[in-house]
């Protein structure tokens, strides 16, 4: 359109630069103006198309075909770029999205956890959605395009460019590999307890090897003697309890030194004894019938 209007004033520019035609001119300046900038606007829109062509005969089409094709395989690595970004940015969000829906169910202890967790699952599932249908268009872009992937797959964490009967590791699918981290995880923290259960027991061991065994030794030899200790460990006025919790504490001392098996215990005092409580409710029996 603007060059048509140009064209069709060439005419009246032309006569006014002559001279000619001076009178239409008057009380028209502006139209005159106009008409001079559109006309010289088109002259030099002329000349650099002229240069432009004579440039493009210079270098011929070959350059035109190799910058074409320069720009073209910039574009495919563009989008194969995007395209993979895009794949692992789903991943990531459909992973979290079906995390936070077992955290719902399992973790979650108060309705308002829960409703937290659901408000951030439903903005996630948007992002989403919005990502499936940037993936579709730019996976489109590329001759070597895949299987387009849509927000039901994606949100299952079944995705068109893991394959499951692939067994190279990096096509695993995320659940494999996050199986596989969850258990080098459990192991970690299971070698971490063994440590620390070990540190436990030792002590445990070395205080009663440091402490305990020996206020029993010292305990023994003072009922060994007749003689209880001088801070009552042993609190006992007769002799038949004293060699009961004599008894008791050697028993106690040979489980902690591994002799249980070596030690020998007098219970003939307990079988009279049973043998006794045996006659006393022999008697009371017969008492009772008579």
């Amino acid at each position: 359109m603007e060059i048509i209007e140009t064209k069709s004033l060439r005419p009246f520019v032309e006569k006014t630069r002559d001279g000619v035609g001076a009178a239409l001119v008057t009380g028209n300046s502006n139209m005159f103006r106009e008409a001079l900038e559109k006309q010289e606007a088109m002259e030099d829109k002329e000349n650099r198309i002229n240069k432009l062509e004579s440039g493009l005969g210079i270098l011929g089409m070959e350059y035109v075909e190799k910058r074409t094709k320069a720009l073209e395989e910039g574009k495919r690595l563009l989008a194969s770029e995007e395209r993979q970004t895009i794949r692992v940015e789903i991943e990531m969000l459909s992973f979290s999205i079906s995390q936070k829906t077992k955290n719902i169910i399992r973790l979650a202890d108060s309705s308002k956890q829960r409703s937290r967790l659901r408000s951030k699952n439903a903005n996630e599932k948007k992002k989403l959605e919005e990502l499936v249908k940037q993936y579709n268009f730019v996976n489109d872009m590329l001759e070597e395009s895949e299987n387009a992937v849509t927000y039901a797959q994606a949100l299952a964490g079944s995705f068109p460019w893991i394959h499951e009967e692939d067994d190279r590791v990096d096509v695993l699918p995320l659940r494999a590999k996050r199986k596989a981290v969850e258990i080098y995880l459990t192991g970690l923290r299971l070698g971490e307890e063994l440590s620390l259960l070990k540190k436990e027991m030792v002590q445990f061991l070395s205080y009663y090897k440091d402490s305990v065994i020996p206020d029993l030794s010292t305990c023994l030899n003072s009922l060994n003697k007749d003689d209880l200790p001088d801070d009552d460990v042993v609190p006992c006025s007769t002799d038949d309890v004293g060699k009961m919790i004599k008894e008791g504490a050697t028993l106690f001392k040979s489980v902690l030194d591994g002799s249980l098996a070596n030690l020998d215990i007098d219970d003939s005092e307990d079988k009279d004894g049973d043998e006794e409580i045996e006659d006393d409710s022999d008697v009371e029996i017969e008492e009772a019938v008579e």
